[in-house]
């Protein structure tokens, strides 16, 4: 597997790092993604074991739940980027970033604040800006609605972790979670057939690194995060991903995106501190 193909494994919207994700040259995507998530499962597990806590039926049937949701999202996003252009992909999934605001307000019955809306307007263009530098926005295909259906299961992953995270210890919540999608990509592997896998040190030290620190702490850290903060900002929180792409790939290989995208990231940054900051008093919650 390619070097960006095993960082797109581990998030949703950088652009560049899913380029190159359309194929895997080393191991099957479903392959990659049950070795990730029974790594970190093994790792919240020596971390609940090492506390001494125990997980209640609550935790394991929620942690079932939004697990079966997130390897659905990672299914939908799989067999997208087979039909549809990349660039065009990581835009559509970012989509979930403006659908978060309207399944909460559905869900949850209350009205994201001005501020947000701006924030996530912004941010949303921005996107745009970073992962389609043309501008143009062909008529949708098969693969783009697949990528569509990726991008509400995202959502939904959100809002289940805003609705379960207060309920239970954050690694209680996850290692539930990380066991379900495990056992998911495992079967998805098995009816798709396992293809030779071509291991170097490279691909052993990915599952590594996208499963314990990505997986396993990250999720861990939105668990607990998530008790405190409406999940519109945790979806516009998301949208700095590309962003720290964009910085990442210029300190380690020079990389330098045209100007317009340096432009989208700007106007995500600047998304994000509006809806954090809310500058201006009639952006404010009433």
């Amino acid at each position: 597997m390619t070097h960006a193909s095993w960082y797109q494994m581990g998030t949703i919207h950088s652009t560049h790092l899913v380029r190159q994700s359309e194929k895997t040259d080393d191991a099957p995507v479903a392959l990659f993604l049950t070795i990730r998530f029974a790594l970190a499962a093994l790792a919240l597990l020596g971390v609940h074991r090492f506390r001494g806590r125990t997980i209640g039926p609550i935790p394991w049937r929620s942690g079932a739940i939004t697990g079966m949701i997130l390897a659905v999202s990672y299914m939908l996003q799989t067999a997208g980027l087979h039909l549809t252009a990349p660039s065009k992909a990581a835009f559509l999934t970012a989509l979930c970033t403006v659908l978060v605001p309207f399944l909460e307000a559905l869900v949850y019955k209350s009205v994201p604040r001005g501020a947000e809306i701006l924030g996530v307007t912004m941010a949303m263009v921005g996107t745009g800006m970073m992962t389609l530098p043309s501008g143009e926005l062909a008529a949708l295909n098969r693969g783009d609605l697949l990528t569509l259906g990726c991008a509400v299961s995202f959502a939904m992953h959100i809002l289940m972790f805003r609705h379960f995270a207060p309920r239970a210890d954050p690694v209680g919540y996850i290692l539930p979670q990380a066991l379900t999608v495990a056992a998911i990509s495992g079967l998805w592997c098995l009816a798709s057939g396992v293809p030779p896998v071509r291991w170097s040190g490279r691909l052993a030290l990915a599952p590594g690194v996208t499963g314990i620190p990505c997986t396993a702490r990250a999720y861990s850290v939105q668990a607990w995060a998530q008790r405190e903060m409406s999940s519109t900002r945790t979806a516009l929180i998301f949208t700095l991903e590309p962003v720290a792409a964009l910085v990442t790939s210029y300190l380690a290989a020079g990389e330098v995106l045209p100007a317009v995208a340096m432009v989208g990231a700007l106007l995500i940054l600047g998304g994000v501190v509006m809806a954090e900051l809310q500058p201006f008093r009639w952006l404010r919650h009433p």
